[in-house]
C-alpha cells in the first residue's frame, strides 16, 4: 500500500505531519477542516517535502520526489540571498 501524509503548515512552513495511509476521505477532510479552524492548511501527499535549511525558517519547498514522510533540506530565497550578500562581501575583501 502506497503511504501518504497529511502534512500541516502554518504561515508557509511545515509544522507537522500526520500519516493518513488507509484513513477514509472523510476523515482526511475533517482533519483539514479542524486545521483550518485553527489558522493552519492541510495536504496529502505521496510525496516527501523539502524546508529550508535554516532551523529558524522552516519555511516550505515544495514537494520531493522522496518517500512520503521523509524531509530534504534546500534554501528559501531569503536565506539564498542572504549568503550571496556574505559571499559577496568575502569576496570583496
Amino acid at each position: 500500500m502506497k503511504k501518504y501524509m497529511l502534512y500541516i503548515f502554518e504561515s508557509g512552513r511545515l509544522v507537522g505531519m500526520q500519516d493518513v495511509t488507509g484513513w477514509p476521505v472523510d476523515k482526511i477532510d475533517e482533519a483539514i477542516s479542524a486545521l483550518e479552524f485553527f489558522g493552519r492548511t492541510g495536504e496529502v501527499s505521496d510525496k516527501g517535502r523539502a524546508i529550508c535549511w535554516e532551523p529558524s525558517c522552516g519555511i516550505d519547498l515544495g514537494e520531493r520526489e522522496i518517500p512520503a514522510g521523509e524531509l530534504s533540506h534546500g534554501i528559501c530565497p531569503e536565506h539564498e540571498a542572504e549568503k550571496m550578500a556574505e559571499l559577496g562581501e568575502i569576496c570583496d575583501l
